[in-house]
């Protein structure tokens, strides 16, 4: 019987072959794996959007029928919002000076003997009368002007 006994030696290429055969197969297999959790995710998230398509095709449906109203409002706001912080601005300076005709009757009010201040006090007196009788003025101009702007 004779036994044949073959020498094999292998080089670094027969190695990095291997080494590389094997690596490819591992790539491929988890790519496989990969693609498979990506078809199922696309899967659901394809579900999730026929879901959801109907609600949102009937809200853009709605949209025409909402822009109208918020579009005459905003064009009424427009018109009106300057003629409001005229009258407010007016009106604030009618209160401002009330309140310091207020101020300058109680300042002199203390200075001023007793026998001026009767005197003083009437004059004050219509002053204030006088910037409240403004500020109504101005609150039933600013209704009328309201009134008019309606028209």
């Amino acid at each position: 019987m004779q036994f044949l006994l073959v020498e094999y030696v292998m080089t670094p290429n027969d190695i990095m072959g291997i080494v590389l055969g094997v690596l490819g197969a591992i790539a491929i297999i988890l790519l496989a794996v990969f693609l498979i959790y990506l078809i199922k995710t696309m899967k659901k998230i394809s579900k999730i959007v026929d879901d959801v398509s109907e609600p949102v095709t009937e809200v853009v449906d709605a949209l025409p029928g909402l822009i109208d109203p918020v579009q005459t409002l905003v064009d009424g706001m427009s018109e009106s919002v300057p003629a409001i912080l005229d009258d407010v601005s007016h009106l604030t300076g009618e209160v401002s000076g009330a309140v310091d005709s207020v101020k300058g009757f109680i300042q002199n009010r203390g200075r001023r003997s007793s026998a001026r201040q009767s005197d003083n006090m009437s004059t004050q007196a219509a002053k204030v009368a006088g910037f409240v009788a403004g500020i109504i003025a101005a609150i039933r101009q600013s209704k009328a002007k309201k009134k008019k702007k309606k028209k």
